[in-house]
């Protein structure tokens, strides 16, 4: 129930859901996958992408748990062959 800006990377894009920024960056550099920024400053990389049930269930519940969510692509996976 705070106002936040954040800064975005280059080649990237960002929105809220269940007030909760997700910035999805485009990078062929890095590997793919999700990055869990935690109010309590830990953070966790997810390589398959995919949030588990407890993670949704914050994102959802909007306990505050979560700071933000950060998806890494090729441009490859994003725009296919």
């Amino acid at each position: 129930k705070e106002w936040r800006s954040l800064e975005l990377p280059a080649n990237s894009l960002a929105f809220t859901w269940c007030q909760l920024p997700f910035v999805y960056v485009l990078d062929d550099a890095a590997d793919p996958g999700l990055r869990i920024e935690f109010d309590n400053g830990k953070i966790s990389d997810l390589p398959n992408a995919m949030l588990s049930q407890d993670l949704s269930a914050q994102v959802f519940e909007r306990t505050g748990g979560i700071r933000k969510v950060t998806v890494i692509l090729s441009a490859d996976k994003l725009f296919g062959d």
